[in-house]
């Protein structure tokens, strides 16, 4: 399904921000699949959200919020262009 999500061809100049939830960072998720994301939409940057409550109230949640910010830290460094 990756391919659509890819608007870049019909919106040249929008602003386009890939999106992962920051609890993946916890599951797995890594550097490399945040930069694939905004390299997959060609994007403009990368916004990590934060669903708390979603997460705990669903069954299959994904509920370990624990150390985020130092892996937020570590994804913010490895893509920031402005460091």
């Amino acid at each position: 399904m990756a391919d659509t999500f890819w608007v870049r061809p019909i919106a040249p100049t929008a602003l386009l921000l890939a999106n992962l939830g920051a609890v993946q960072l916890n599951y797995g998720y890594t550097i490399d699949h945040c930069r694939r994301a905004v390299d997959m939409l060609e994007a403009d940057g990368l916004i990590l959200h934060f669903n708390a409550l979603q997460e705990a109230v669903q069954p299959e949640g994904d509920t370990n919020f624990s150390s985020l910010l130092v892996k937020i830290e570590q994804v913010c460094r490895a893509l920031c262009p402005c460091r």
